[in-house]
């Protein structure tokens, strides 16, 4: 697949209240077995479009991607390390259903040992994480995505 970069920067300007600028370093990222993730600057940041091209794309999934954003934005408000999501596609956009997130780029720390101190939250938190269970809309009792949601919100 590929991703026309006017019409992911229209969209950004709809998202930013008509800022228009050029989307420079666009790439897609690896992974996703039918999703796609693309990498891009804009206006400075750094960002990550997570997508699916065509709506027969989302068919037989439990939750569409308006229900994802809203996942990520959750475990962030809950103090999750979880990316910003700053946008949502629309169907005018032409570029499918998905998201538009901050990029954040972390490196793998192997056995603890770092060359610098550890700051922010602690990945290895149970607290601080959000359970694959809540990420597929259910919660370990099989309660559903508002007990989930729910969860995370406290």
């Amino acid at each position: 697949m590929s991703l026309d970069p006017t019409l992911l920067a229209q969209a950004l300007a709809r998202m930013a209240g008509g800022i228009a600028l050029p989307i420079e370093h666009l790439g897609r990222l690896s992974g996703g077995a039918n999703m796609e993730s693309w990498s891009f600057d804009w206006g400075g940041g750094g960002y990550v479009l997570r997508r699916a091209p065509s709506a027969e794309m989302m068919d037989g999934r439990p939750f569409g991607h308006d229900v994802e954003a809203a996942i990520v934005r959750a475990a962030r408000r809950a103090g999750v390390s979880a990316p910003e999501v700053v946008g949502e596609l629309v169907p005018d956009d032409r570029l499918g259903s998905g998201y538009v997130m901050r990029r954040i780029v972390r490196r793998a720390v192997r056995y603890g040992r770092t060359p610098c101190p550890r700051t922010g939250p602690d990945p290895h938190n149970s607290s601080q994480r959000v359970s694959a269970s809540a990420i597929s809309g259910r919660s370990d009792d099989g309660s559903g995505l508002e007990d989930a949601l729910g969860k995370l919100r406290r």
